[in-house]
């Protein structure tokens, strides 16, 4: 089946085995926000900032690799077609349970670049999202709220 051109595909990698076996599948992505540890196993670079690079010159549109407490890196190119860099600190959280962190900053970057947010815009709203999961003991937070991602953004000045 062929995937039309003008609808939104993302691809969240959980494992590095599973990233291995989705090389062919990477060009054309709009998004994929792999951690640093499978983007720089699917690229065979040493470090997270070129694995971003690599996986963006392998055709996907938009590189979110999240660093653990170094935050996120974003990879994706400008108007020249050059491959930029940008990154996203990780918002002050106490971790109670990491389940689910990723699922959240996953979906609440799907949900910024529907709402009409840039990259930027979406990988901050995605950290707030995140760290709010990641202060819950369950996977899905019972606070987890647009206006609490807001406020969470708006305290650690992202």
């Amino acid at each position: 089946m062929t995937v039309p051109s003008n609808v939104l595909r993302p691809m969240y990698c959980t494992r590095s085995v599973k990233g291995k076996k989705m090389m062919g599948g990477l060009s054309g992505l709009f998004a994929f926000k792999p951690n640093h540890i499978e983007a720089m196993a699917l690229s065979g670079c040493d470090n997270t900032e070129d694995a971003a690079k690599w996986l963006v010159e392998h055709g996907v549109k938009h590189v979110f690799v999240s660093a653990g407490a170094d935050g996120m890196v974003i990879a994706e190119r400008d108007g020249d077609e050059k491959v930029v860099l940008s990154a996203v600190p990780i918002c002050k959280t106490t971790i109670k349970n990491a389940t689910g962190g990723g699922d959240s900053v996953m979906a609440a970057l799907i949900k910024g670049y529907l709402m009409g947010m840039n990259s930027m815009d979406a990988a901050r709203f995605a950290q707030a999202a995140g760290s709010i999961t990641m202060e819950s003991e369950h996977a899905i937070a019972e606070n987890m709220s647009f206006e609490n991602a807001y406020k969470r953004m708006e305290e650690n000045k992202l």
